[in-house]
């Protein structure tokens, strides 16, 4: 009971692919279905109509035909009357029942003969032109090609004959029968007869006094229609009496009998149940009643689409294969790239930020999805080294503050003391310097972390004043700044760690052409701060050394170079990794250090670093 339920459910419900491969076949078979049974009834609706034309068309054909043969001998009884003498002669010479002729008989009996030799000649599908006489049974033929057996043909034609008395008037069919001919040659025949009226004064036209019937040969009309039916669509015809007798069949399979499905035809019907199912075209002669049947079995219908029909099933049955093949294909390939991302997503529900999705060169939505997700890796890892690093210099900062929790107040007036008593001693150099260091204390002990870089500049001039107390005329100091740069921001005390080192590991105390030179300027949305000086400089393995270490991420606080790392590190963590320090040095020549800030108002400073340490 439950199996078909845990399949489904296992195959279909919980693989989104794999339903998606089965609307997409469902989908496919579907219209592929439609498209083919639609072809193929649209062949099988034209093959059925050109069928049903042809069959309507055949025994139409048929009719006309054979009511030309009708016309021919209504025309041959019209002759029959038409010389007045010769008409009265004939008609004395059938009535008379006498068998022993007088010249005026054989003379009459003459034109006779020629009557029906000319009537022979009427059609070229007469076979024999007779006149049975009904007072002594005698026949007077004439025959286009070789003469029949009049027994036989007396036979044949007893019952036919007989049905033609006084009281039947027009024309009348016969059904085909065989009637041998000279050589015992068999042929079968039709006939088409009518009765001869008159008498020996030629005024009582009320009697039949003989009968002429004109005979045909089926085989010619059946050649003749064969003729005229397209080999590839040819239908059976069939020609009955009003009793269902054959006259014609062109297959010949009911000669001789009465035709068994002469009821269903009477009924009339485009689509008829005979000796199979059939398209059947039936037309009945309102003159003589005979009916003229075109049938077409429906099994050659379909024999005639069968090649057409088995071409667009092969074609759709490939199609569909095909078709169910490459989505399978398709299916499979972003199934199993979708596993990969699965994959890589369970490693990181682990705590494996390092694994990354093997991207190759396919740039689609599932493309998008892998690169996107080893982007959020990379930026999680990013996130939490930032993080990290952070809480380390929290924790060390919480230190610093621990170890050095003296009240600035009491410094600064303790600075202020000693100011008094070097006054007082009249030692103006030493109580200017320390009037400059109280200034510089109390600029360190205001909490912001960002100021204007006009008041940075402010605050290193102060700086470098009292280095120029002590070394001097041996030191010169030179300021270079673009005033468009003033009102931009920058990291306080950013620029004292960089002008302690310029002077303290860059400046010789034995020479008096130290300079130091601070140099500032706008490039597009950058702001450049340029720290040069003239001294010892560094050796290209040193400064390979330094270099490096700036590349990194975070810098070791137990390392050399500590100012130098630690001012690189403020601006990254600030600013982003697009911004810090570069250096160039030259050994003996002189050391240039730049610092490369965004361009942006120190309110927006704040608003920035903010946003960008959150990981915006």
């Amino acid at each position: 009971m439950n199996t078909m339920p845990a399949w489904y459910d296992k195959a279909f419900k919980q693989k989104f692919f794999n339903r998606l491969l089965l609307s997409y076949t469902l989908i496919i078979l579907i219209t592929i279905v439609s498209l083919t049974v639609t072809i193929i009834r649209n062949m099988v609706d034209s093959a059925e109509q050109e069928a049903s034309n042809s069959v309507n068309k055949t025994a139409q054909m048929l009719n006309h035909y054979i009511e030309q043969k009708v016309n021919t001998v209504k025309l041959l009884v019209k002759q029959l009357y038409l010389n007045p003498v010769q008409s009265q002669d004939m008609l004395e010479f059938l009535s008379t029942q006498s068998e022993d002729y007088t010249s005026d008989d054989l003379y009459k009996a003459n034109l006779i003969k020629y009557y029906l030799n000319s009537s022979a000649f009427q059609d070229v599908d007469i076979l024999d032109a007779v006149i049975y006489k009904k007072a002594t049974g005698s026949l007077y033929m004439h025959s286009n090609d070789s003469t029949p057996n009049t027994d036989e043909y007396l036979d044949n034609n007893r019952g036919f004959f007989g049905r033609m008395d006084d009281r039947f008037h027009g024309l009348a069919v016969s059904p085909s029968y065989l009637q041998t001919y000279a050589a015992s040659k068999q042929k079968r025949i039709f006939s088409i007869a009518a009765n001869i009226r008159g008498g020996t004064l030629s005024t009582n036209f009320d009697k039949s006094i003989a009968i002429l019937s004109i005979n045909f040969d089926t085989s010619r009309i059946s050649e003749y229609i064969n003729s005229q039916i397209d080999a590839s669509g040819k239908a059976e015809i069939l020609v009955l009496t009003d009793d269902g007798d054959v006259m014609i069949d062109t297959e010949d399979r009911y000669y001789g009998q009465k035709y068994p499905y002469f009821d269903q035809v009477k009924q009339s019907g485009l689509r008829m149940m005979l000796d199979e199912q059939s398209m059947v075209s039936v037309t009945r002669s309102d003159d003589l009643g005979f009916y003229v049947v075109s049938k077409l079995p429906y099994s050659e219908i379909a024999a005639k689409t069968r090649s057409s029909r088995n071409t667009v099933l092969a074609f759709a049955t490939a199609s569909t294969i095909m078709a169910v093949i490459l989505g399978f294909v398709s299916i499979r390939f972003f199934s199993r790239r979708i596993r990969i991302i699965n994959k890589a997503i369970a490693k990181v529900q682990t705590g494996d930020f390092r694994y990354r999705i093997p991207l190759d060169s396919t740039n689609d939505e599932i493309g998008n999805i892998a690169k996107n997700f080893n982007q959020m890796c990379d930026w999680v890892i990013e996130h939490i080294n930032k993080v990290y690093v952070s809480e380390l210099k929290q924790k060390d900062a919480e230190l610093y503050a621990l170890q050095s929790q003296i009240d600035p107040h009491f410094l600064y007036n303790t600075l202020e003391i000693i100011r008094m008593e070097a006054l007082s001693n009249r030692d103006i150099q030493v109580s200017n310097m320390i009037e400059i260091v109280a200034q510089l204390f109390r600029n360190s002990i205001k909490g912001d972390m960002f100021v204007q870089i006009r008041d940075e500049l402010d605050y290193s001039k102060h700086y470098l004043e009292l280095y120029n107390m002590r070394y001097a005329d041996r030191l010169s100091v030179e300021f270079s700044i673009d005033p468009d740069i003033f009102g931009f921001g920058i990291l306080k005390h950013l620029l004292q760690p960089i002008l302690e080192n310029a002077i303290v590991h860059g400046i010789k105390p034995d020479r008096d052409d130290n300079r130091v030179t601070v140099r500032g300027y706008l490039q597009k949305e950058t702001v450049i701060l340029e720290i040069s000086d003239n001294g010892r400089g560094m050796e290209p393995e040193q400064l390979d050394r330094l270099t490096k270490r700036l590349q990194l991420s975070h810098a070791n606080a137990n390392t050399d170079n500590i100012g130098v790392l630690n001012v690189n590190q403020r601006i990254r963590l600030a600013f982003g990794e697009a911004y810090g320090l570069e250096i160039e040095s030259v050994k003996d020549k002189g050391s240039t250090v730049t610092f490369v800030i965004p361009a942006i108002k120190k309110e927006e400073l704040i608003a920035h670093a903010q946003s960008f340490n959150r990981g915006r």
